[in-house]
């Protein structure tokens, strides 16, 4: 069941998130896909704008969150209404100083190659996975895509959803999981990548 306090700490979290890292913008560009690959695909997959499987419940919870971290983004972050500006602009000079994260990939680099590695992987792989269930995680892994393309940066996103759905298409018989549709693992997420933001300068 979902409640208000899930939404509510959902926005906490990316709240701090939008304070160490511009990368947050990719949580409420999360929800949005997941929520149109369940409204194209149903939640397994198998099912599409017909039915009664707890559908409508999915797409609403992930279009909130959306819509919610997105108020919360532009009422936290410094720029509130002009983040667009302040993105352009630092994407901008980020490729005029030629750094790495911000440029298109290599076809031959390293990220590239995890990429092809891993889409090389699932073919071999492809007798084990059930093609259906990964239907709803569609819409983002193309999204991520094509992020990538444009920045190597983009990689881990890609490679994160494609781990989920990987894990998602895993036939093991005895259930039907739902993309992401637990609130603990969208928490989860988001945890993990604030933490792993905030310890990355110790590093240097």
């Amino acid at each position: 069941e979902v409640r208000a306090v899930h939404f509510l700490s959902l926005c906490v979290l990316t709240a701090l998130w939008s304070t160490l890292h511009g990368a947050f913008v990719n949580g409420p560009l999360l929800s949005a896909t997941l929520a149109l690959g369940v409204f194209l695909f149903g939640i397994d997959g198998r099912h599409r704008l017909a039915g009664n499987d707890g559908r409508w419940k999915q797409i609403g919870f992930h279009a909130l969150t959306a819509v919610a971290t997105t108020i919360t983004v532009l009422v936290v972050h410094p720029y509130h209404l002009r983040i667009v500006e302040f993105f352009t602009t630092n994407m901008g000079k980020s490729r005029r100083l030629g750094i790495t994260e911000w440029l298109p990939p290599d076809l031959l680099g390293l990220p590239a190659l995890r990429v092809a590695a891993a889409l090389i992987a699932i073919i071999l792989l492809r007798r084990h996975l059930s093609w259906s269930k990964l239907r709803p995680l569609t819409p983002g892994l193309a999204t991520f895509a094509l992020l990538f393309l444009t920045g190597q940066r983009y990689v881990a996103w890609f490679g994160i959803l494609l781990g989920i759905a990987v894990g998602m298409a895993g036939r093991d018989g005895v259930s039907e999981p739902r993309p992401l549709s637990h609130f603990g693992s969208r928490v989860a997420l988001i945890a993990c990548l604030t933490a792993w933001v905030a310890v990355l300068p110790a590093w240097h």
